[in-house]
């Protein structure tokens, strides 16, 4: 917890989030004039690597990238600053629940991830990768943005129901200015694609890979690549072999793996070109299994999991959706959801 008195520059720092082997992530909240209070994240270059010029344009870059994007499901860039020798990006914050803590409590509680609800959040995140992947700069020129690191660590649910992607860190972009390292590999390895393991050029479609691994292991609650050691995982991903979701969990339609098959091609060329003829394809099904969805399940559904804010304890049960898919024991499904720095 970091102390109330703890500030950097006009922001007040509340809690530590996380630290990673860059940065540290605090929850933190402003004032404006008018004395009306906002919370927000801030992402803060760690004390003994901020002399290290390479990581300060790491940092800038990924400002650079994300502040161009004004997107429902991505968590905005509000500022870049400096204090003293302390970098820092501030970003919005979102009050939810990442993938990787709604799949580790669904474990506990020995349930699995709705199917139409897991379609419905897949849908969002796919429609924020479209975005980012076709968004132009200001001379109508295309970014050529690659997230890199689509993962459980970095899509949120909130409790208002809406999906975020989080952390540029790692994104590739036509005009970034940091270093470049070739041949280096950037993200976490178990949901790389196999182009991005081989340190080949990527593009748009290397997320949608890195999506549809994420869709599995929501579904299976299992990993689909991951190993013991990173260059196992990497063998792993490059043979490209995997178990369809209705073999491990019932009552999964042949059109999920059917969609889940062509995200998770080898040959970047049979994937969705595009994270919005994903989308389309979900969406046809989501109607198909749930015609009555509404995203408004998305919130009840994280309130009924996690339990809801103090000052919502009051909220009555009914109002919290019933899983409306079969709902197995996974006692016997092998699972580490252990988080995974980006490296």
């Amino acid at each position: 917890m970091a102390s109330d008195s703890q500030k950097l520059g006009q922001y007040t720092l509340l809690e530590k989030i996380a630290q990673g082997g860059m940065a540290q992530v605090f929850k933190a909240k402003t004032v404006d004039p008018n004395g009306i209070e906002r919370l927000v994240v801030i992402k803060r270059i760690l004390p003994h690597i901020s002399a290290d010029q390479e990581y300060v344009d790491m940092l800038v870059d990924e400002a650079k990238i994300a502040v161009n994007f004004n997107h429902g499901n991505i968590a905005q860039i509000y500022d870049l600053g400096r204090v003293k020798d302390d970098y820092f990006i501030v970003m919005e914050y979102v009050d939810g629940k990442t993938f990787s803590h709604i799949v580790k409590k669904l474990k506990s509680r020995k349930t699995r991830f709705p199917l139409d609800l897991l379609l419905y959040c897949a849908i969002e995140i796919a429609h924020g990768l479209s975005y980012i992947h076709n968004k132009k700069d200001s001379t109508d020129k295309p970014m050529g943005v690659v997230h890199r690191d689509i993962s459980p660590q970095n899509i949120i649910l909130s409790y208002a129901g809406q999906i975020k992607i989080i952390d540029f860190g790692v994104a590739k972009a036509e005009f970034r200015e940091g270093k470049t390292e070739s041949g280096v590999l950037k993200g976490k390895f178990a949901y790389m694609s196999p182009e991005q393991s081989r340190c080949d050029r990527i593009d748009n479609r290397s997320d949608i890979f890195s999506l549809g691994t994420l869709i599995w292991e929501a579904t299976t609650a299992a990993r689909l690549f991951k190993k013991k050691t990173n260059q196992e995982t990497i063998q792993n991903i490059q043979k490209g072999k995997y178990i369809p979701a209705s073999q491990i969990r019932k009552n999964i339609p042949k059109e999920f793996d059917r969609i889940l098959k062509k995200a998770l091609s080898k040959n970047p060329k049979h994937r969705f070109q595009d994270a919005s003829e994903m989308a389309f394809e979900m969406e046809k099904l989501l109607f198909k299994i749930n015609p009555e969805f509404k995203p408004v399940y998305a919130a009840e559904f994280i309130y009924k999991l996690f339990g809801p804010e103090e000052d919502e304890a009051k909220l009555p049960d009914h109002i919290f959706v019933k899983d409306k898919t079969d709902v197995t024991k996974i006692k016997d499904v092998a699972i580490d959801f252990t988080e995974e720095p980006t490296i």
